[in-house]
Order: structure tokens, then sequence, then C-alpha cells
């Protein structure tokens, strides 16, 4: 299981962007995107290793922005401060604006 936030994993601010974007559920956008091009390639379409690589970037980027964007609105509109009793990672956001 992942570990609630704290003062000691948020010791360097690199560490804290990163943990922001809960990287822990970027596998849930990655995988489709490897099963997609798995799918494709077994259709006989060939499979651009160079243009895989960057459509997988592209998705954890996009992925990753959209958990910061969550947290970012949750915070403003009082969502997360309503959530008492959170199961963390699942619910609740990161907590990492607050």
């Amino acid at each position: 299981m992942v570990e609630e936030p704290n003062e000691r994993l948020l010791h360097t601010p690199v560490r804290c962007y990163w943990l922001a974007t809960r990287p822990a559920f970027l596998a849930a956008s990655v995988v489709p995107a490897l099963v997609g091009a798995a799918a494709a390639w077994a259709q006989g379409y060939a499979l651009h290793g160079w243009l895989l690589v960057w459509t997988v970037l592209a998705v954890m980027l996009v992925h990753a922005g959209m958990n910061v964007l969550n947290d970012y609105y949750d915070e403003q509109n009082g969502t997360d401060r309503r959530n008492t009793q959170r199961l963390f990672p699942f619910t609740g956001g990161s907590r990492f604006i607050q």
C-alpha cells in the first residue's frame, strides 16, 4: 500500500511534485495504451517503437497533469476538506495542494 503523505516523504520540492501526480495510478493509462498497441500489432499493423514511446510518455503526462488539476480544484471547492474518512490513496486526493 502507498504511504500517506507526511513531512518525511516531502523533504524536497521535486519529490513533492512527483508524489502530487499520484504515480502509482499512471498504470491505469499506460496499460490501455500498450494493450491498444499490442492489438494493432496483432492485427498486422506496423509498430513504430519511438512513436509508441512518445505516445506512452504523452499518456503519462496527461494523466499526471489531470491528477494535479483534480487535486487543485478539489481544494478550491472544498471537496477534499469534507472527505474526513478517506481511504488513501483511493479517495481524498493526494493532499499535496493543502
